[in-house]
């Protein structure tokens, strides 16, 4: 006799409906894992942008250098190389030479299923009070698993202005510098 439990479902069925779950979930898992990814894609790149915007509009109102960078976590002050943790925004002081912010004006988080740096000369974003910057650079965005076809990338000019990189090569990868002689696919780290 099949135990039933107290809504009228047997054991038997209950175990039926889990292991039918569980080989939905095995089979969907890597495809949500895709979605999550190209979502953290998009949005990084977004809060990016927002991110520079509002330090222009700060270095204008302060009359001061505002500074983004990767950020330490356990310190909250500015690390070298990888932004995946997050990034941090500040007013720059020049008395400061170690890059420890004093006058935190924001904190991002970071990506989880890939990762963020910025390629320029420094490893700072710092955007002066007329609302240029010298730290033209691309931040590039790659999943985990390093697939350059689904990399992204924003570009920022001396103006501070940002956009997004759209030209891709016949494999589909991203181009840096696209229609120009130093035109060449965005690497993944």
């Amino acid at each position: 006799m099949l135990k039933t439990l107290p809504d009228g479902f047997s054991m038997l069925e209950l175990h039926t409906v889990i292991f039918i779950l569980g080989i939905l979930g095995i089979m969907f898992f890597p495809h949500f894992k895709q979605f999550l990814m190209r979502e953290e894609r998009t949005d990084i790149l977004e809060r990016l942008k927002t991110a520079i915007e509002y330090a222009k509009q700060e270095a204008h109102l302060k009359n001061k250098t505002i500074t983004l960078c990767a950020i330490n976590p356990i310190y909250q002050q500015c690390r070298l190389g990888d932004w995946s943790n997050g990034f941090i925004i500040f007013e720059q002081d020049y008395q400061n030479k170690d890059q420890k912010p004093k006058h935190i004006l924001q904190i991002l988080p970071g990506v989880q299923y890939g990762k963020l740096h910025f390629e320029q000369f420094g490893q700072y974003l710092n955007i002066e009070a007329n609302g240029t910057t010298t730290n033209v650079g691309t931040f590039i965005y790659c999943p985990n698993n390093k697939d350059r076809r689904e990399a992204a990338a924003l570009v920022i000019n001396k103006a501070s202005r940002t956009y997004r990189v759209t030209a891709r090569n016949i494999s589909g990868i991203l181009l840096k510098n696209a229609g120009t002689p130093e035109a060449n696919p965005l690497i993944c780290r």
